[in-house]
């Protein structure tokens, strides 16, 4: 026979996934569902995390996670944090974020390695691999005394899991048209070995 817990996180999970159910059934022109399936913004947002991504009322923030069109594979929607905004110019030191030629407290970001790669780590300094034409082009056409200027109409975005991310240091700028929308919060969160994570059900996206 279940247990009282064990009913009890069915319930929640059935009146999560109604909630959602209801809220994409009812505007589906504001919100839809999107599965995470790369650990780009661990620890932000964990791989088998289901998510509600709503439609931006305005212009995205610096500091927003947003959800597009990866400019390198326009069929793939990615879900990344932005770091800069028009006219803003982006460098790294040995890992650190500087914006407009500052340092950049990123909370929310972390380093998985200790190794210093002198592209990743040291942008943009001269490409060590092979880029799409999207990260091509923003090296060759934006980038000003060791810096890198976003262009107006576009956004630098990177994951917070620094050092396994594809992000606009690999595919440049993320146009503003190419915008899906916002993650609001985890409505289920399904752990790749096996169960669920509760903790993270209907946890909100910061």
């Amino acid at each position: 026979m279940p247990s009282i817990r064990s009913l009890t996180r069915r319930r929640a999970l059935l009146i999560g996934s109604c909630a959602a159910a209801v809220l994409l059934l009812g505007t589906p022109f504001v919100a839809r569902g999107f599965v995470v399936p790369g650990a780009s913004m661990e620890s932000t947002i964990l791989v088998g995390d289901h998510l509600i991504v709503g439609t931006l009322h305005g212009r995205p923030a610096l500091g927003d996670v947003i959800a597009f069109r990866s400019p390198a594979e326009p069929q793939h929607i990615f879900i990344k944090r932005i770091a800069g905004m028009p006219g803003d110019r982006i460098h790294f030191v040995n890992k650190l974020l500087f914006r407009n030629g500052k340092a950049v407290n990123e909370p929310y970001a972390w380093h998985g390695t200790t190794f210093v790669d002198q592209y990743r780590d040291n942008f943009p300094a001269e490409a060590n691999i092979s880029l799409p034409d999207s990260g091509k082009k923003m090296l060759a056409e934006h980038r000003e005394s060791g810096e890198i200027v976003v262009p107006a109409g576009c956004y630098f975005v990177l994951g917070d899991n620094r050092d396994n991310s594809l992000d606009s240091r690999y595919f440049g700028f993320v146009a503003e048209e190419s915008v899906q929308g916002s993650p609001l919060f985890v409505y289920w969160s399904k752990d790749p070995n096996g169960g669920t994570r509760w903790a993270r059900t209907f946890q909100r996206i910061r």
